[in-house]
């Protein structure tokens, strides 16, 4: 199974941990369960307010925000992944994975930092 995890974040330390723990997550998942993680950093270092006010890092697991304003943990992270397993189990092994972007004038952005 292939799953995208979408993690928006910030430059500061919270949000450096928590790609960190989903990056250790994603390579226990593919090891230990066979689930294949696509881990998409997207970056808003070049906004002003501060990321504690916009609660990053923000986590989003299969299209669903899973974790908001803190650095969930590795077992978190694996907790949730094979809870959102066991309830698309319905799904098609082959579906097609759609990966996320930005559409800005015409130009796909993925993970980039955008100024």
């Amino acid at each position: 199974m292939l799953i995208e995890v979408l993690a928006i974040i910030g430059l500061d330390p919270v949000s450096t941990g928590a790609l960190d723990n989903l990056q250790h997550a994603a390579e226990v998942l593919k090891k230990e369960y066979g689930i294949k993680i696509v881990i998409v950093p997207y970056n808003t270092w070049s906004d002003t307010i501060s990321s504690s006010i916009k609660s990053l890092p923000i986590i989003i697991i299969g299209g669903t925000k899973a974790f908001a304003g803190y650095a969930p943990s590795v077992k978190e992270i694996i907790e949730y992944v094979l809870d959102y397993v066991k309830q698309n189990k319905r799904r098609k092994r082959y579906e097609a994975l759609v990966p996320a972007g930005i559409i800005e004038k015409d130009h796909l952005l993925l993970s980039a930092a955008i100024t």
